[in-house]
């Protein structure tokens, strides 16, 4: 069966979920794969004749007969708001842990169900764990670095870092936050923060306001491995620069253009574990001279010059970390998979 997650509940909107024929999801998508019905596989060629995905996803508490109750409630609802035909619909639950009765009852009703362990091995929990921490040490600024390197170490001894990919995209953004913080060090930092104008919407992974520069700083992190590359990209594709510095940059000041009572000045900072394609080295430069460009820090700011500036400043061990964690695979190569997932944007020459 193949099924392609569509769109999914994320930490963009991690309270809400997602609204699919009227109903919220943690995740919908819809396969092909018909099962013994009248309309084969091959000639489900459009949304009403294929099968709804739906995903259930409940990691930080037990899933208990609530979760369930209402889980099924929302099914039989999709299933019967059609007319003429019952929808076919095939429901999935991924959970932490949960009751016998619990299980039995979503087997009586059909439900696939996983054990998060069983896709991500016993040691999920425990990353799991330490990932909820994280925000508080922020906060407190208490053992960020230490913690960081724990759940990196889990994820590598694991041999989940493939499937954890994203994880250790938003770990850096922790890894990142005291060498930014040493950068504005009387700064106010807002992480993670969704700014939004109509249907345009995008998250900066900080918002540093400063007085010393009187600067408002947004920053893009990408914790990528070390031999992909970021490319220069258009408005239209996501995770590029021309992306962040034209789209979301141009989105930030219209939001702020009432609201900067300070008159602070608006700066971006994108930075990455990665490198840039060849086809982004005249806009970097251009990014230099622009009024982008912070008091205490460039624009753009690639793995080579990352290193060397954490380094400088005696922040050692976050070096080792990026070196360690967001290196080639251990033969030196990226795999296929590791490419298209992480390199973003078109294929051209790096450097």
């Amino acid at each position: 069966m193949i099924v392609r997650l569509y769109i999914y509940r994320n930490k963009s909107n991690p309270g809400l979920g997602i609204i699919h024929n009227n109903l919220f999801w943690d995740a919908y998508a819809y396969t092909k794969s018909t099962g013994i019905n009248e309309i084969l596989g091959a000639k489900a060629n459009s949304k009403e004749k294929q099968t709804l995905v739906v995903l259930d996803v409940v990691l930080a508490t037990e899933y208990s007969h609530i979760h369930l109750n209402a889980f099924l409630a929302r099914i039989q609802i999709n299933i019967n708001s059609v007319k003429s035909e019952k929808r076919k619909t095939l429901p999935i639950i991924i959970y932490r842990e949960c009751s016998k009765e619990v299980f039995f009852t979503m087997r009586k009703n059909g439900i696939i169900s996983f054990n998060i362990s069983a896709i991500f091995g016993s040691r999920i929990y425990e990353i799991i764990r330490k990932s909820s921490q994280l925000p508080f040490l922020l906060k407190n600024d208490q053992n960020l670095d230490q913690s960081v390197e724990s759940i990196l170490e889990t994820i590598k001894s694991s041999g989940q870092e493939g499937a954890l990919k994203d994880l250790r995209g938003t770990l850096f953004e922790y890894l990142m936050f005291g060498y930014l913080s040493s950068l504005y060090p009387r700064a106010g930092f807002e992480q993670n923060v969704i700014l939004k104008i109509g249907e345009r919407k995008h998250e900066f992974d900080y918002i540093i306001t400063s007085t010393h520069p009187p600067e408002l700083v947004f920053v893009e992190l990408k914790g990528l491995r070390d031999g992909t590359f970021v490319s220069l990209g258009d408005n239209k594709t996501k995770a590029t620069l021309k992306w962040f510095f034209n789209k979301s940059m141009g989105l930030a000041k219209e939001y702020y253009k009432d609201k900067n009572s300070k008159n602070l000045k608006m700066k971006a900072i994108f930075m990455t574990s990665a490198g840039f394609w060849e086809n982004t080295k005249e806009f970097i430069e251009e990014m230099e001279k622009s009024t982008f460009r912070s008091a205490k820090s460039k624009t753009i700011i690639g793995r080579k010059e990352l290193l060397e500036n954490l380094e400088k400043d005696g922040f050692s061990n976050e070096v080792k970390m990026i070196e360690k964690y967001y290196s080639k695979l251990e033969d030196g190569t990226e795999s296929e998979s590791d490419f298209y997932d992480e390199a973003i944007g078109e294929p051209d020459l790096p450097f």
